[in-house]
């Protein structure tokens, strides 16, 4: 038996293919006259075309189901990774936002550049009173669910003003 699919414990697992692999062996003094009786005994080996024909039919609906398997597998595995990314996007954010109350900072981004950057907690209070006293006075708090401006890697903000 040679495997058609070499795993195991999964759709297909176990499959293979039948070979019959013929070869003819006599003493080395004995080879020459036996060769001729040897290949045509190896000749008269036959496979019925019939069971060949029914093997490849059973092995066409083992293929259909494998694909049938395959098909609700992947649709499973799509479903449970869509989830995944939607809650890792919000664990990213709820993370950043931990690190900068840990780090005692916080973010702001300019909406026209996309550019975040980054200031220590309660600059923001003071920024708002008078924003045109700085050189950028459009700087906004990132919005809660933007994942891309929260994964973005914050400038230091105070060298930019």
């Amino acid at each position: 038996m040679v495997p058609f699919m070499p795993f195991m414990n999964g759709p297909g697992g176990g499959n293979g293919y039948a070979c019959l692999v013929m070869g003819i062996s006599a003493p080395k003094r004995e080879l020459a006259d036996l060769e001729p009786v040897l290949v045509m005994a190896l000749g008269s080996f036959r496979v019925n075309p019939e069971y060949a024909r029914q093997y490849i039919l059973r092995q066409r609906d083992v293929f259909g189901k494998i694909m049938e398997a395959g098909k609700t597998l992947r649709e499973s595995s799509e479903i449970i990774t869509k989830g995944w990314e939607r809650r890792q996007k919000t664990h990213d954010i709820l993370s950043e936002k931990w690190s900068d109350t840990m780090m005692g900072t916080e973010r702001l981004y300019d909406p026209d550049s996309g550019e975040v950057y980054e200031f220590q907690n309660g600059f923001y209070d003071r920024y708002r009173l008078d924003p045109n006293a700085y050189r950028m006075d459009n700087l906004q708090p990132l919005p809660d669910g933007d994942h891309t401006l929260w994964m973005r890697a914050p400038l230091d903000g105070p060298s930019h003003l």
